[in-house]
């Protein structure tokens, strides 16, 4: 078996790199310069408050805990390795968060709140596309007397404040079982009778 070359044939080979499969995405977490062809693999960071949900309206308390998922994004602080932290602003005033956990907004006043939930990088710079989540909520607690048998109900009341006060019987200053502490009739009213010839 002769070599080509000596037969004056001259040649080129042509090798070809078989594809490699992955993530051609820069932006995301799991992005591989070596792959030439995108196979919907890409993982991007995610924040999602997941309670409470959208226009809940909170009359019974105004301790609200704000819930939320992350997701290809490691939380916690500066100095650990980690990704980065989360900034939350509740009606624009922000609050750095190191960690998973729910968050308690206590003792709110009444009235709407926008929460605000951002991924931050090690440096407290947000992280490029900006990736948050926001909730919009209100609180409209009315505290009054909540037994619809006192004398200072409150239908519109939604918390009690132990201010209920007076009792049912009867109401009519004529009857014999007249109740001068009763602010509300129940119907047990009784009367003399008078006999006339």
């Amino acid at each position: 078996c002769s070599s080509h070359a000596s037969y004056g044939m001259k040649g080129v080979i042509i090798a070809h790199h078989p594809p490699v499969q992955g993530c051609t995405d820069t932006l995301a977490n799991n992005y591989d310069s070596t792959a030439t062809i995108d196979n919907d693999s890409c993982l991007y960071p995610d924040i999602t408050i997941t309670y409470p949900f959208e226009d809940d309206d909170y009359t019974a308390t105004n301790n609200v805990n704000v819930d939320f998922i992350v997701s290809n994004f490691t939380i916690g602080n500066p100095t650990s390795g980690v990704d980065g932290h989360i900034h939350y602003y509740v009606n624009g005033v922000m609050t750095p968060h190191y960690d998973i956990t729910s968050i308690l907004l206590p003792n709110l006043a009444n009235g709407e709140y926008v929460v605000i939930f951002t991924l931050f990088d090690n440096n407290h710079q947000p992280i490029y596309p900006i990736i948050a989540d926001t909730v919009i909520f209100s609180v409209n607690i009315i505290y009054g007397c909540t037994s619809p048998n006192s004398c200072n109900y409150d239908s519109t009341a939604t918390i009690d404040d132990g201010s209920c006060y007076g009792v049912i019987g009867c109401i009519d200053s004529l009857a014999t079982n007249y109740d001068p502490v009763a602010c509300i009739d129940d119907g047990s009213c009784t009367y003399s009778s008078v006999c006339t010839e």
